[in-house]
């Protein structure tokens, strides 16, 4: 046992706490209905220590052969369970992938559970239009005074490079009270984990997890949860030496021992385990509980040794309340051992130095890199090629480079299973299912148990890149209008203009546009398969206000030059609001508001009250309202000829 001088540690982890808690926010309530108790003082993100068992089983939402879990689990509150996919707003679903649902929304990726295994489940999670809980579960077992962490598996649903859409953002609540937040959960056609730790108060044994969306529903905000755990965490428990350890068979005795780093216990207490089934089962190793162990009288095989680390006796009883440190592995080679194998024709087995191609028993001796000297009798079998062939579905992606393709081995002939699969340089796997693809062509490799291989080219035929393009920026002058038109290599699409109050267009393929000032005009196009594009375009609208005003004019009624008044382009003016004509002694001749541009009847006509004013030079001032709002005063002066 190894003794330490705690008390300072200890004292100052105390006043911590009370200080943490005596400093919380106890004022603001979150959305949804959370109780507000927390049993519990958070610490870092995540344990920097040594990890415990998982106490929460029911985090993985277990497994089953149905895609869909068939009964409602009752675990999100005022969230609605169905029993097909995709669930909609409001409502969530078990399930062990995305990929089996025929009505999978085109912005959704192909997601299976985040586990080893085929029919594990997850949870997805189509979020409500407003924000609230969606999961509540009770955590019990739990120790008190003992730091724990808490980590998750989340996916945000929406395929990488999909555009307009929600992300999810997520918040963990203990006891009603606001933990972690995870903000928004990036689009990564994959999982997220998130995580932190807590230390339970005295007398706190049980909790309840809470998790509540914060971003409101509508397009987006869909997601997928995981591997919800809650481990016990404590120090850095390691052993040395460390990693796999070869030993022979006659090999001395070997030491192992048990170092714990930055420990905040007054007093460590360790019990030493051991596993024969590469980790599948520990077993208690009675009397190790000091920080050397000794092995010895060797047996061949393989060893994983580790060991239970805890606060107390009574901790170190309870798997809810000890950690676990890291694994030593010892190998002992035995001196003979036999190996019966079989392998395909071309290929070769080796034994040390020695390579066997063809079927038979060979006795040959290996010495080990360790020095341990061995006689190995090798019985080989060489079976003949069976010429793999293999049936294969093909699921192309929906949109270009949007990672949803699938490739599905539906059956294999010829060979000898199990089989493993190989997609291009990827890591061999015995899934028959390859999924979030999105190339043209992949090479798919087969081998069974002896390795014999097929080789197989798979296309994928993925659909072109959805393009748009606006066009090169428009220059106009003011009162100008233009009509966008967009360009693109698909049809039957939806258009989304922005900004809005500038284009008040649903889904228009060509609008029509009066820019008053300097505008960016953006589109989002979306076609029939949810693909999405966008594209911009600059449109500068040059102002020079233009006014023009005859400096003469004949009031004769020929015809000809009758009237004066202000003249512009009409579409970019909105009126006259006032003309004005003076004499030279600067009285009013002339009034009239509100008179349109470039209409001469509404214009001086040259008469003062009914009777036709003398030859010579009168003075004018215009106020011209223009359509962007702006008013320019124009003086000046003309000439009235009889």
């Amino acid at each position: 046992m190894q003794l330490k001088s705690p008390f300072l540690f200890l004292l100052l982890m105390v006043l911590f706490s009370a200080l943490l808690l005596s400093s919380r926010n106890t004022s603001e309530t979150p959305v949804g209905t959370l109780e507000k108790s927390a049993p519990f003082l958070m610490m870092n993100d995540t344990c920097t220590g040594s990890l415990g068992e998982n106490i929460f089983e029911d985090g993985d939402f277990g497994r089953g052969a149905a895609n869909i879990l068939p009964n409602d689990p009752g675990i999100a509150p005022d969230y609605t369970y169905v029993t097909f996919g995709p669930p909609q707003d409001g409502s969530y679903t078990i399930t062990n992938g995305t990929g089996a649902w025929p009505g999978l929304f085109p912005t959704w990726i192909n997601l299976q559970d985040n586990s080893s295994m085929p029919d594990g489940y997850m949870m997805v999670v189509n979020a409500s239009f407003s924000p609230g809980v969606f999961y509540r579960q009770e955590i019990t077992g739990l120790c008190e005074n003992t730091l724990y962490e808490f980590s998750v598996d989340v996916a945000n649903l929406i395929a990488r490079g999909v555009t307009g859409h929600i992300f999810p953002n997520v918040s963990f609540f203990i006891n009603g009270e606001e933990a972690f937040t995870t903000g928004n959960v990036p689009q990564t056609n994959g999982w997220n984990t998130y995580g932190f730790t807590f230390v339970t108060d005295p007398g706190t044994t049980s909790l309840t997890l809470s998790i509540r969306n914060n971003a409101p529903g509508g397009i987006g905000n869909d997601l997928a949860l995981d591997n919800i755990t809650f481990r016990p965490c404590g120090p850095d428990a390691v052993i040395t030496p460390v990693g796999i350890n070869f030993v022979c068979l006659d090999n001395d005795p070997v030491t192992i021992q048990a170092e714990v780093f930055n420990s905040p216990f007054e007093q460590d207490f360790i019990q030493w385990e051991i596993s024969t089934n590469n980790g599948q089962s520990w077993s208690v190793i009675q009397g190790a509980s000091d920080l050397f162990y000794t092995i010895s009288d060797f047996a061949s095989g393989t060893y994983l040794y580790r060991f239970q680390l805890a606060a107390s006796p009574e901790n170190l009883n309870n798997d809810k309340c000890r950690v676990l440190s890291e694994t030593a592995t010892i190998i002992v080679v035995p001196l003979e051992y036999s190996i019966t194998d079989t392998i395909c024709s071309g290929s070769s087995f080796s034994v040390g130095n020695s390579l066997y191609t063809e079927s038979g028993i060979y006795v040959d001796s290996l010495i080990s890199s360790i020095g341990c000297d061995s006689i190995v009798t090798l019985d080989l079998t060489v079976v003949p090629d069976p010429n793999i062939m293999a049936d294969i579905s093909v699921i192309p992606p929906a949109c270009a480079s949007d990672g949803t393709g699938t490739i599905d081995i539906l059956s294999v002939r010829n060979g000898f299973p199990p089989y493993e699969f190989q997609l291009d340089d990827l890591p061999p796997q015995r899934q028959n299912i390859f999924t979030q693809l999105d190339k043209n062509s992949y090479t798919l490799t087969i081998r069974d148990r002896h390795g014999c291989s097929a080789v197989l080219t798979v296309d994928i035929p993925v659909p072109p890149a959805l393009e748009v393009d606006l066009g090169a920026d428009i220059s106009l002058k003011l009162g100008e209008s233009t009509t966008l038109s967009v360009l693109s290599n698909y049809q039957n699409l939806q258009y989304q203009w922005s900004p809005a109050d500038v284009l008040n267009c649903e889904s228009c393929s060509r609008p029509n546009l009066l820019p008053l000032e300097d505008q960016l005009i953006f589109v989002e196009v979306t076609n029939e398969f949810g693909c999405t594009a966008t594209d911009s375009i600059q449109i500068v609208v040059s102002k020079d206000y233009p006014i023009y005003a005859p400096n003469v004019f004949s009031p004769n009624n020929d015809g000809i030059n009758d009237f004066f008044t202000i003249y512009a382009r009409s579409n970019a003016v909105s009126d006259i609001q006032k003309l004005m004509i003076f004499d030279r002694w600067g009285k009013v001749l002339f009034e009239r508001s509100n008179i349109p541009v470039n209409s001469d009847i509404d214009g001086w006509d040259g008469f003062v009250n009914g009777k036709l004013a003398a030859s010579g030079v009168y003075v004018f001032v215009a106020d011209v309202a223009f359509i962007d709002g702006v008013v320019r005063k124009h003086t000046g002066s003309v000439a009235l000829i009889q």
